[in-house]
């Protein structure tokens, strides 16, 4: 039944959530285990969204794996919240012009594109057209040649995209008479299909998808724009629009870098830089570095890296930045015709966390820090001051977390919605979906990096839970919320769509929900996993799903390396609760026996 008060749906939402609580399986196949492998190897090729993604689908329990896939039969609102009360608009079925279709980009995972595409068809009667990025279709084009007998790459099912604007206009064509033999075309007008938008789902395809958006002329998209993936660039372009920004320099040699971080360990307000490539993704390569020999260690790390999504390309240039002081969050957003919309905002809980601007000027003052803090390890030898950040918790934010209240005077909101709408105005982000990250500092907010793609981890449940709708339904209503139906023969869920108009410039939060990222801070062969741990954490009030990766399972088989990012986590726990005081004690709990969960 639909809620009928906010009270209504905490209830309900508490029963939906205990219902949905999954029974964590440590029995898995050998071919699951081989194909894990070949997905970690395709991750440290830098192929991440693609590896990251299908190993994130190995939900334990397959009701609850689904439960992402729910939102497609929710018969006019959400199941728990019913967040919208005039949840889709209203029905003509009137003939229109043309039919829509969306292209998909690089589609793997069964919680983004896969759960995308099965959307579209049943909410909107849309179809969506899969193609392969040139990255990914020469990956599996090698992979096969590696082993003809690989039955795994059979994602070249997908075609490739053209190759150039004169082959895009032969291929369009071929696309579209392909489309009209399906069940669910109601035309056999050439001219009657509409290419409406093209999502790319990896990283190292996103060049591509805006120059495939160019050559076949979809209806709604961005141009070509480089600042859009280059770190350097991006900064570069707001900075050139008045739009803060933090201070960096681009290195083509060691002494520029060494004297761009001399010039900041010189500044009373900085201690850390950060060192970088232009392009990557998950933290893939970025250091924190508050000594000039970390600096010196961090560039030759960067230094030669492999291009993110460009396999024979090698890094000639390393990008060191000024360190932001402050709590990095990361914000979805749907744009339609320029109109901004966050889809959702987490905040990031990562550790080792730097210290602070005051903490630094206290460690200095005490001796500790020298132009950079060094100190001994265990062995008599200097400690690598080249930091990372390793992801333990991804959490669904709302203002009230900073204050307790419903109080807005000090929201954070509406200032991140603003400073996000002039940087992706200024990078002419017009449509579609974008996942940024900023630090809000001392003196406001400042971005860290835009991808024009979604956010990498399974946020449907979770969204859809807390919030009442998610990134993809906003997509589709940006779309296809405009068009008038005309297919009639389908049974089209009408009623499970949003309604972009009424949607809110930035979603309030009606529960509390986080991604808990396992982290493994022990090396060697796996003696003992800590069983009872892992029922405490299953039997939590919040845990709504949780999967440990098949390498982490089998004491005196199982290598294990500790966690260094989000690539070589040991697995994931959905969180979700009404009740924040139960939310953050389990949350706690669970921080504290994560050391405990494996023995070597």
């Amino acid at each position: 039944t639909t809620p009928t008060s906010i009270e209504e749906s905490i209830n309900q939402s508490s029963i939906a959530f205990r219902k949905c609580r999954c029974h964590l399986s440590w029995i898995t196949t050998m071919g699951f285990s081989l194909l894990r492998s070949l997905l970690l190897f395709v991750a440290w090729l830098h192929v991440l969204p693609v590896a990251y993604c299908i190993a994130w689908t190995t939900t334990t329990t397959a009701k609850v794996a689904r439960a992402s896939s729910a939102n497609v039969s929710r018969n006019g609102s959400s199941k728990i919240w019913g967040v919208i009360a005039a949840r889709g608009g209203s029905y003509n079925s009137d003939a229109v012009k043309k039919q829509g279709c969306l292209v998909l980009m690089d589609v793997f995972c069964e919680f983004h594109g896969i759960y995308l595409t099965n959307l579209a068809r049943e909410v909107y009667g849309v179809e969506c057209v899969h193609v392969l990025s040139e990255y990914m279709a020469d990956y599996f084009k090698y992979q096969q040649q590696q082993d003809d007998n690989d039955e795994s790459n059979d994602t070249e099912a997908s075609p490739r995209m053209p190759s150039s604007p004169e082959e895009a206009i032969e291929w369009r064509r071929d696309l579209v008479e392909e489309f009209m033999m399906s069940e669910h075309a109601t035309s056999n007008n050439y001219k009657d299909i509409e290419l409406k938008g093209l999502i790319c789902e990896s990283d190292p395809g996103l060049a591509d998808a805006e120059r495939l958006s160019e050559w076949l002329n979809v209806t709604n998209h961005n141009g070509f724009n480089e600042a859009r993936r280059n770190k350097f660039m991006t900064i570069s372009t707001l900075a050139s629009k008045n739009i803060p920004t933090v201070r960096q320099k681009l290195c083509s040699t060691m002494n520029e870098a060494i004297e761009f971080a001399t010039n900041e360990f010189s500044s009373l307000s900085a201690n850390i830089v950060v060192v970088k490539p232009l392009r990557g993704c998950a933290s893939d390569d970025v250091f924190l570095c508050n000594s000039l020999e970390s600096v010196r260690s961090a560039y030759e790390t960067v230094k030669g890296s492999t291009v993110l999504g460009s396999p024979t390309k090698k890094h000639e240039l390393v990008l060191v930045q000024e360190y932001a002081v402050g709590q990095e969050y990361a914000i979805d957003t749907v744009t339609k015709n320029g109109k901004l919309k966050i889809a959702a905002v987490w905040k990031y809980d990562k550790r080792p966390q730097p210290p602070t601007i005051e903490q630094a000027q206290l460690l200095e003052d005490i001796g500790t820090i020298d132009g950079g803090a060094s100190g001994d390890n265990d062995d008599g030898g200097k400690v690598d001051e080249k930091h990372r950040q390793v992801y333990y918790a991804t959490r669904l934010y709302d203002d009230c977390d900073e204050n307790g209240t419903e109080d807005t005077s000090d929201s954070l909101l509406p200032m991140i919605y603003q400073y996000l709408e002039d940087c992706l105005n200024a990078l002419d982000v017009r449509w579609g979906i974008t996942h940024s990250e900023l630090i809000i500092t001392p003196d406001g907010p400042r971005l860290i990096e835009v991808n024009c793609r979604q956010h990498n981890m399974n946020f449907v449940p979770l969204t859809d839970n807390a919030i009442g709708y998610n990134l993809f339904d906003m997509l589709l209503a940006a779309y296809f919320g405009d068009d008038d139906d005309k297919n009639d023969a389908i049974d089209i869920q009408r009623d499970a769509r949003v309604d972009w108009d009424i949607l809110p410039d930035y979603p309030s939060r009606r529960m509390n929900a986080a991604m808990v990222h396992l982290v493994n801070d022990k090396k060697g062969v796996l003696k003992r996993l800590n069983e009872s741990a892992l029922y405490e954490i299953q039997d939590m009030e919040s845990v709504l799903n949780l999967e440990v990766f098949p390498e982490f399972l089998e004491p005196g088989v199982s290598i294990i390396e500790p966690t260094v990012d989000i690539k070589t986590d040991a697995g994931w726990i959905q969180m979700v609760n009404p009740d924040r005081e139960i939310f953050e004690r389990d949350y706690q709990r669970i921080m504290e026996l994560m050391p405990t969960l494996f023995e070597v």
